[in-house]
């Protein structure tokens, strides 16, 4: 088997996400009462969201290795 280069790391293929490993909690899980959020948290977290998106899918491994 072929051992990758040592300046690359090796990165498990990742599933695609269907939850977002944001420390925020999801919006279905806040109480009814709590105040909506800001604006601003809601385009940080989007971004946040497409960013990890774009992470995943460039860096995605064939199986079976690249």
């Amino acid at each position: 088997m072929l051992k990758p280069p040592a300046h690359l790391p090796t990165v498990p293929p990742a599933p695609a996400p269907t939850v977002s490993t944001a420390p925020t909690a999801p919006t279905e899980a806040r109480s009814p009462d709590a105040p909506p959020r800001p604006a601003w948290q809601q385009s940080l977290q989007s971004a946040l969201q497409r960013a990890e998106q774009r992470i995943l899918e460039n860096f995605r491994v064939p199986p079976g290795g690249g």
